[in-house]
């Protein structure tokens, strides 16, 4: 049986794949966290064998990645805000389900 919800949280926090001393760092100069490519591949490699070795489970893996989707998906949308109220009700169409998916 693999780990517990609880315990990959916890695991994602003490491997500093979430929220590390950089994370916040950056998060309070730049509001964002941003990743070289070479960090994005490390931080998918330690979250694999993490997943093969049973310290993690694939299964809040999965929500990890969906998670990061649906957010890089609201991100798009809101730098795509617009500039007069003409737009905006296709705008609230487009953001709606992606808002309703972050509830799941």
């Amino acid at each position: 049986m693999g780990p517990s919800w609880a315990q990959d949280v916890n695991y994602l926090f003490r491997q500093d794949i979430i929220f590390s001393g950089e994370d916040f760092t950056q998060m309070n100069r730049d509001f964002e966290v941003r990743r070289s490519a070479g960090e994005v591949l490390s931080l998918v490699a330690k979250l694999i064998w993490s997943v093969i070795s049973r310290q993690f489970s694939a299964a809040s893996l999965k929500a990890l990645l969906r998670a990061m989707s649906v957010s890089g998906k609201l991100r798009a949308a809101y730098e795509r805000y617009p500039e007069t109220p003409a737009g905006f009700e296709a705008w609230v169409a487009e953001v709606h389900p992606l808002w309703e998916a972050v509830g799941k």
